[in-house]
Parts: structure tokens; C-alpha cells; sequence
């Protein structure tokens, strides 16, 4: 549900407008446990551009993408606009337009379509050209215009199709864009509008422009990248396609202490069309002693030709560690949830499907729940509120999940609610698959007057993993909450992993010594809060204060709250901690050197085998 929903329709009741407004589809519409519907798959009649022509869109083509609609069966009508002295299509000769298509069967009275302003009635438009929809597949769909058009003024190019039964059909994605959606429908939202903020019309222009080179992309710096001694490590570049051509391989050298390779070449997992982002994987050789270095990578050619880019360098960190460690990943499922959002107990089905049907996910997956995304409500925090920061200027709206902050497709960490349960678990599986270099051992204890929870987090890194410092954050979540008035639930509904308290909202650095950092904090409890039902979530990641996206999280953790003391992991100290001696340790196994608890600044302490807590 974005904010935006109730504007677009002028009705008495927000209920009615999110009825019958213009909406997301409320759930994915693919049947089978994919991440999203790709559009990069042409059926076998696309039209391959010439030398001098390029295709061309706002929407690239290779964005995540999402249906919108009405959730009705009525007509649609679509449109982007390009203004006068746009440089990629405005006064250039238009030989094709490339429409996608989430089901083609349940469309009819197809029509592609230009015009210098926003037709009233579509056959009245400058140029108009129906299209027989049995030759229609799903994704994308390259029709030839009968004339080419050509317009120097600023135009609109749309397309227009009446659905036999009620879907939501119009794929859009991306950021977004000045003038990248332009909508209207004939029963519900009957007024033109820009509707850019849900996202990118899914259409492209097959245009003539020679003003763009054949061959050109520039890659991103990437790192820090850990590699054992004597090993490969395979690193993801993204790089950006500023040419005419489809990437779908580039050729590399890499330098390091002067010396460059041989060229190298490599393929992106899906090829990269004209002004889309995409990744390629490349290899690189660890180091031959550990240490830290600094490579440049160069893209030579593209498709076997020179690359023409200005800028075709990218820095490595590599990192080359004599055992490279990895432990295993919980995974930290984070919800956007308020009592307003109607969909929402939806998702929390969902969710507690994917725990059901898979249990052994049990044990792998933290949860928090951030009552935000869709205005806010009586259990919303200030941390809450700030980590709308994540939808990164996309829109913010809810049910919304992000899993270890990790980017999945485009430009934010945050994903739309999955369909079932076997979505979610690939969205989760994919995180799980990744190996974590860091880990924490987490305990948590109630003070004595149960009025304090106190923490204690041992911290393990296998080298400097993230490109800010790594900082750790600490969750506190009370389950079973009842409902004031959760809209969308029939009956009593009970909140879990709600955020009752965060140490700091972005985390507090770590100080490692030989990658081992200890983390203590102490919570204080409100009166409301049970006791009973408390935990607490500990992750490591990096913060990025410019870049949502460079925030994953490498490792967490999750313990109920306990009543005994803190048990940590102590290394070998001179004397074990669990003597009488009236010896003082530190948590990590350290013996001061001096006997008087007096003397002792705040923090918790091993003595007589005991947990003292000094305040």
C-alpha cells in the first residue's frame, strides 16, 4: 500500500479508495517460487536494432518488476512522455515500440500509439496502430509501426489495451522518473494523471540515434573482498551499459603492484541492455602473502569490441587472510507492518506459513517487526520511522520485507510482500546461501530487579568485511501484543516481533583486536512491556549514511531473555574464571590486574566463577 493511493481517486472513504484506486497488485502473480518476472526475454519475432538504431525507454528493461491496476476489468490506457530536445528520442526517427505484457490472454483491443498531448480519445491521437493481441505472448513485445514517427516537439508515446476480467496487469519498475507513468482507466481512475511514482511504464522506442557508441560500460568499485591464501575469489561487479549493444560479455585486466594481466573475459549472469545496471562476476587470484591490497580492474572491450567509456577503471579491496573462516547464517527478517495497512496480516500469514511448512527455517531466521511504511501507529518507534530510509526515495508502503538488508534487484533494500510461502523462502534461502565471515555469541539476562535487560555480545570476524566499519546493533522485541485495531484482520489480532528498543538506531562500531570484538549494553523496561515474552536480536553489518544498498547485514543472532547469569565464551585465561581466588575478568577472558571491585568502571565482570554487573 503506498501513501499515495488515497489521491488518486476522489471518493468520500479511504477504505472506498483503496477499493477501487489505482494499487500494486497486492500480491506477486507468479505461480512458481520466482523472485520476479523478468523482462528481458524476447519471443522469437523481436526486431534487432540496426547499426544506427537503439532500443530505448526510461525502463531499461532488466528492472524488478511489479503489476498495477485496478482490480478491475476495464481499459487502460498508458503513456510515457518525452519532452522537446530530449537527447535519445526526441526529433529522431521511431521505427518500433516494444510493449510488455504480464497476460496476454485476458487482453483485447490492443493499440500502440503517439501523440503531442494526452488524447482524450485514443483513436484521436496522432498516430495510432492496432495490434492483433492473439500474436501477443507474455513479457515483451516488439511491434513495427506501420510509419515511422518522427516529432521535434515533446510527445507522448502509450500503448492501450481493455482487460477481459479483473487482473493487475500493467508492469511498470525502476525508480522513480519525471514522466515515466502516465495513467488513466475508464471506470475508475478516468482523469489522465502522473502516476510515476509507483514506477517506470514497462515500454521502449526502437529509435534512430548514432549519437550513443556500440561499445560502452563502466564498472563500480567493489570490495572489500576476502580470499584465502592460495584461493580464487569470485567478485560481483556492477556495470553500467552506456552503448548501443546488449552486454553479454566483456573482456578485463587486472593490475596490482604495477603488473596488469592478460585480458580476461566474462559474461553477466543476463545480458545488460543500453542504459541498464547489471553484474558481472570475475575472478580474482588471492594474493601470494596475506595482507590487504588495492587492484584495478579495467573493462577493455564489450562484445569484443574496445570499450569507448571515458571511464573503464574500478578499484578492488582485496583482503588475502591465511584461513578464511565462515560460520553459519542467521538470517534477519525485517517487516514494514502498521494497524493501517490492510494487507498486512496477510504477509504475517505468510510469514508464519514459511516457518510452518519449513520448519528447519526456524532456527535460521530472526524476526523484527517496524510498525512504519503506512503511516504509523501506537507501537511505532523513532527507529521505526528512520528506517524508512531503506525504501531510498522509492515510495514507501507495507506489507514490506527486507532480509539482512540485502539488495535483491534495483535500487533499495526493501521487497513488496511475496505471494506464499515458498517465496519468501527463496528470498531467504538466497541469504542463507551467501557465507557469513563474521558471528556473534549472544546472551542476554534480566538485572536483578528484572527492571533492566542486560546483554553481553562475543563478536568473530574472518577479515575487515565491510567497506565502513562494522557495527553491531541490538534489537529488543516483545511477541504477543494485542491488536488496538489492525486494519484487514477479522476478529482479535496479535502482534509478534514487535521493536521495543533499539542500543542505537544505525549500531555502534566495533573495536576488533585480531578480529574479535566483545559488545556489552543494558536495555531498560517499560512497565508495559512483559517480560515473558522479550528478545533480543544482535547483527553485524555496515552503515553507509549516502547508500541504503551498502548496509548488509554478514551475521545475527537471537536469544530469549534469561533469568541466570551471562555465560560467555572465555579464552583460555592464566586462571580459569570459575576459581574463588577473588580474581576479576573481563568477558573476553582478560584477569585485571587489580582485586577491588571498587576500582572498577562500569561493565559486567567475571569473579568466583559469578557475573558482576559494576553500574
Amino acid at each position: 500500500m503506498k501513501k499515495i493511493l488515497l489521491s488518486l481517486v476522489a471518493l468520500t472513504m479511504a477504505i472506498a479508495a483503496m477499493a477501487q484506486g489505482l494499487q500494486k497488485a497486492p500480491r506477486l502473480q507468479q505461480p512458481s517460487p520466482t523472485l520476479i518476472a523478468r523482462s528481458t526475454t524476447l519471443h522469437k519475432a523481436q526486431i534487432t536494432p540496426a547499426d544506427d538504431q537503439i532500443w530505448w525507454g526510461y525502463f531499461a528493461g532488466n528492472e524488478d518488476v511489479s503489476t498495477l491496476g485496478t482490480g478491475r476489468a476495464e481499459t487502460f490506457d498508458m503513456a510515457i512522455y518525452i519532452p522537446a530536445g530530449h537527447a535519445m528520442a526526441s526529433d529522431k526517427k521511431i521505427s518500433a515500440m516494444r510493449i510488455y505484457m504480464a497476460d496476454p490472454s485476458i487482453v483485447k483491443d490492443v493499440k500502440v500509439w503517439f501523440s503531442a498531448s494526452l488524447p482524450d480519445d485514443i483513436d484521436a491521437a496522432d498516430y495510432v496502430q492496432a495490434v492483433d493481441a492473439s500474436t501477443l505472448e507474455a513479457d515483451a513485445n516488439d511491434i513495427a509501426l506501420t510509419t515511422p514517427y518522427k516529432n521535434a516537439s515533446g510527445f507522448y508515446a502509450g500503448y492501450t489495451y481493455t482487460l477481459t476480467k479483473a487482473a493487475y496487469t500493467i508492469m511498470q519498475g525502476g525508480d522513480y522518473i519525471k514522466n515515466g507513468l502516465f495513467l488513466r482507466s475508464s471506470q475508475t481512475v478516468t482523469d489522465w494523471g502522473e502516476q510515476s511514482s509507483f514506477g517506470r511504464l514497462a515500454l521502449q522506442l526502437l529509435v534512430e540515434n548514432t549519437s550513443i557508441p556500440a561499445a560502452s560500460a563502466t564498472p563500480e568499485d567493489a570490495g572489500p573482498v576476502g580470499v584465502e591464501l592460495g584461493g580464487t575469489a569470485e567478485v560481483a561487479i556492477a556495470m553500467t551499459n552506456n552503448g548501443r549493444s546488449t552486454i553479454t560479455e566483456v573482456g578485463y585486466t587486472l593490475t596490482a603492484d604495477g603488473q596488469t594481466s592478460a585480458e580476461m573475459t566474462a559474461a553477466p549472469a543476463e545480458p545488460i541492455p543500453y542504459n541498464a545496471k547489471g553484474i558481472v562476476v570475475v575472478k580474482i587470484p588471492a594474493a601470494a602473502q596475506a595482507g590487504k591490497q588495492t587492484l584495478t580492474l579495467t573493462l577493455t572491450s564489450v562484445n569484443g569490441k574496445a570499450n569507448q567509456a571515458a571511464e573503464r577503471t574500478a578499484s578492488i579491496a582485496l583482503q588475502t587472510v591465511a584461513e578464511m573462516k565462515e560460520w553459519p547464517r542467521t538470517v534477519l527478517l525485517e517487516e514494514f507492518t502498521t494497524e493501517y495497512c490492510g494487507y498486512c496480516p496477510g504477509a504475517t500469514q505468510t510469514m508464519n506459513s514459511m516457518f510452518s511448512n519449513y520448519p528447519e527455517l526456524q532456527e535460521r531466521v530472526a524476526v523484527v517487526c517496524h510498525h512504519s511504511g503506512y503511516y504509523y501507529d501506537w507501537l511505532t518507534t523513532a527507529a521505526d520511522r528512520a528506517y524508512e530510509w531503506f525504501y531510498n526515495s522509492n515510495g514507501t508502503y507495507a506489507p514490506a520485507f527486507m532480509y539482512d538488508r540485502a539488495v535483491y534487484e534495483g535500487r533499495t533494500p526493501v521487497n513488496g510482500q511475496p505471494s506464499n510461502a515458498a517465496y519468501m523462502k527463496w528470498y531467504v534461502d538466497e541469504r542463507l546461501n551467501v557465507p557469513a565471515h563474521a558471528n556473534i555469541e549472544l546472551q542476554a539476562t534480566f538485572g536483578d530487579d528484572k527492571k533492566t535487560v542486560i546483554v553481553r555480545a562475543d563478536c568473530f570476524q574472518a577479515y575487515d568485511f565491510a567497506s565502513t566499519p562494522a557495527r553491531i546493533t541490538l534489537f529488543l522485541t516483545e511477541d504477543n501484543i494485542k491488536a488496538q485495531s489492525q486494519a484487514g484482520a477479522s476478529g482479535s489480532f496479535t502482534h509478534q516481533h514487535v521493536l521495543r528498543a533499539v542500543n542505537a538506531t544505525w549500531g555502534k562500531e566495533l573495536a576488533w583486536s585480531k578480529n574479535t570484538a566483545g559488545y556489552d549494553y543494558t536495555f531498560t523496561l517499560e512497565d508495559a512491556w512483559k517480560t515473558d515474552d522479550l528478545k533480543v536480536i544482535a547483527f553485524i553489518s555496515g552503515y553507509d549514511s549516502k547508500d541504503p544498498t551498502n548496509c548488509v547485514i554478514e551475521n545475527a543472532a537471537v536469544t530469549t531473555v534469561g533469568t541466570g547469569p551471562i555465560v560467555t565464551a572465555i579464552s583460555a585465561p592464566t586462571t580459569p574464571a570459575t576459581t574463588t581466588d577473588g580474581a576479576i575478568y573481563r568477558l573476553d577472558g582478560t584477569r585485571l590486574t587489580t582485586t577491588s571491585q571498587h576500582a572498577l568502571p562500569k561493565g559486567i565482570y567475571v569473579i568466583n566463577g559469578r557475573k558482576v554487573v559494576k553500574k
